[in-house]
């Protein structure tokens, strides 16, 4: 005698009577009391919502049933998790980047940080060296270094400057000019006093170059014309008997200073095609 088989009013399949209730556990337990009530049925006890993706019929889907697809939700969970690293990302980026590249200065301050440490307020005259690389702007310190930053000034008012090189590039300690022309000719002016200024040879700052012992009073004052910008807080210029003389600070043009330290060289630390300084004028 063939079983009696019975249409599912949920999927239209045919099903064996006595098996439609298993059916209904096994498909459809994931369907609410209410829509049991709708077919006149009551909903099986002890069923379960099912969480595996499975095709839904054609009659349960015109009913608008719908199932688990957990698959959608792993693609929205992996969307999101994609947006949230992403955002993450960017806000340490922009972090490190803020923290790698000083700005220009905004009212004495770099990135909210005094770059001469200690040096306070200061008479500005305000040296705009032009260079082949670009615009270099130099705050001088009149004040607390009176004879070094005003020894700057008349060289550079007599143009001693013009065509002079940065001869002398070492990568993260200095980088070195006012003593050589574009043709490598050795050009000098008259030696000026050691002045015990208490400035900081600190990133950025500009300072007087010298020859001899550092810890001699007979080599303090061999200091001319060539100067120094620091590329770092150079502290072991300060520990000397005589610390080497800073006179003023970089406050624009930061990435030229870099270009410039950047440029490769010899093995007596001289660029291989050495920056030329076309002009220096001094704005009181």
């Amino acid at each position: 005698m063939a079983k009696r088989r019975k249409k599912c009013p949920f999927c239209g399949a045919e099903v064996n009577k006595e098996n439609l209730e298993r059916h209904f556990n096994k498909v459809h337990g994931e369907l609410s009391k209410e829509d049991f009530k709708k077919e006149g049925l009551k909903k099986p006890s002890g069923t379960r919502g099912r969480k595996k993706t499975r095709k839904v019929g054609k009659r349960a889907a015109k009913k608008g049933y719908k199932l688990y697809d957990s698959r959608k939700n792993a693609v929205i969970a992996a969307i999101i998790l994609i947006i949230i690293v992403s955002l993450l990302g960017a806000l340490i980026y922009q972090n490190l980047d803020q923290n790698r590249e000083p700005k220009e200065e905004t009212n004495g301050e770099i990135n909210g940080e005094i770059l001469n440490n200690g040096n306070g307020e200061t008479n500005k005259s305000i040296a705009i060296m032009t260079t082949t690389l670009g615009t270099i702007k130099i705050e001088l310190d009149t004040e607390k270094a009176p004879d070094t930053a005003g020894n700057f000034i008349d060289l550079a008012n007599s143009n001693f400057y013009n065509g002079i090189i940065f001869h002398r590039v070492i990568a993260g300690f200095v980088i070195q000019g006012g003593g050589f022309t574009s043709d490598e000719t050795k050009k000098t002016a008259d030696s000026i006093p050691w002045e015990n200024t208490g400035l900081l040879n600190s990133r950025y700052t500009i300072s007087m170059a010298r020859s001899g012992d550092p810890n001699s009073e007979a080599d303090s004052g061999t200091g001319s014309s060539q100067f120094f910008i620091n590329l770092a807080d150079n502290t072991n210029l300060d520990s000397y008997a005589y610390p080497y003389v800073v006179f003023g600070r970089v406050i624009e043009g930061f990435s030229v200073v870099d270009d410039i330290a950047a440029l490769p060289t010899d093995s007596n630390d001289w660029p291989d095609d050495p920056p030329v300084i076309t002009t220096v004028v001094i704005e009181d």
